[in-house]
């Protein structure tokens, strides 16, 4: 691993940090998910002691979760979001920045993005091919409940499908992106992860 090479260099990493030393300003790429071993090497490397590390640079693809790691000061923590990440497959990985880019949802913080990846297949729903809210509309009925009664679908004017998917999508947080229709099931999520992170993801000696 070399030291102090140009930050604008593209890695070759799936996700990976920079980790500076905070006192001397030494730092090095680091590739996520890693072990207990290879940041003890690092750490060595750069003569980090204790917590006086941060991370200064990350090449994560969503945006909203690079600048979460950017302001964390945990490493432990962003090698769990790593760990959490890595197990997603690309479809959920996908699901993931689309929900964050369409403004469906957002994070402030590492924790808030674990989260997300816990809640995420129980919380929201991704239809694909369809770009216009008659579609969204043609998808809830018959069954949606309109005005108190259930109305079939033949009996609402065609005109009506657009103004009808457009209140049905501000009832569930739908947004349309990228030719898809992204909506919650539920409109809260309880924390599963409470900043207790399970030791076999700890990689500092940091308590």
């Amino acid at each position: 691993m070399k030291q102090n090479e140009n930050r604008n260099t593209q890695q070759n990493y799936t996700f990976a940090v920079i980790v500076e030393n905070s006192i001397t300003g030494k730092y090095a790429w680091l590739s996520l998910p890693t072990t207990r071993g290879e940041v003890k090497q690092l750490f060595a490397q750069l003569q980090i002691k204790g917590h006086n590390y941060l991370i200064s640079e990350c090449n994560f693809c969503i945006g909203q979760i690079k600048d979460a790691i950017l302001r964390c000061r945990n490493l432990d923590e962003v090698n769990y979001f790593a760990v959490k990440y890595a197990e997603l497959d690309d479809h959920s990985r996908n699901k993931l920045r689309q929900i964050l880019e369409s403004g469906c949802d957002s994070v402030d913080s590492v924790a808030e993005a674990i989260n997300l990846i816990y809640a995420m297949d129980y919380t929201f729903f991704i239809l694909s091919e369809v770009h216009k809210y008659e579609q969204v509309c043609e998808f809830h009925l018959p069954c949606q409940k309109l005005s108190g009664a259930y109305v079939p679908n033949q009996y609402i004017p065609r005109e009506m499908y657009r103004r009808i998917g457009e209140e049905l999508a501000h009832s569930e947080r739908g947004k349309l992106f990228e030719g898809s229709y992204i909506a919650r099931t539920r409109n809260y999520y309880p924390d599963t992860y409470n900043g207790k992170i399970p030791m076999t993801y700890k990689v500092t000696d940091y308590r």
